[in-house]
């Protein structure tokens, strides 16, 4: 393997390892939103809940990472 490529596999690894733990982040922040939102859970699906919270959870995983 040449240093090019073991560069490109290691930024690649660092990459997934960003979009594993900003998935994990929004899957938290999507069960969070579902159990805050109880009350108004029967005017909306568990699906579109889910979405709503998975993609506020990954926005602020993206944009405040630490």
């Amino acid at each position: 393997m040449t240093e090019d490529e073991a560069w490109d596999e290691a930024e690649a690894r660092l990459r997934r390892a960003d979009n594993n733990r900003c998935m994990n982040l929004a899957v938290i922040e999507a069960q969070r939103f579902i159990e805050s939102s109880k009350d108004e859970l029967g005017i909306m699906t568990l699906r579109k809940a889910y979405e709503m919270g998975y993609k506020a959870g990954y926005y602020d995983a993206r944009h405040n990472k630490g």
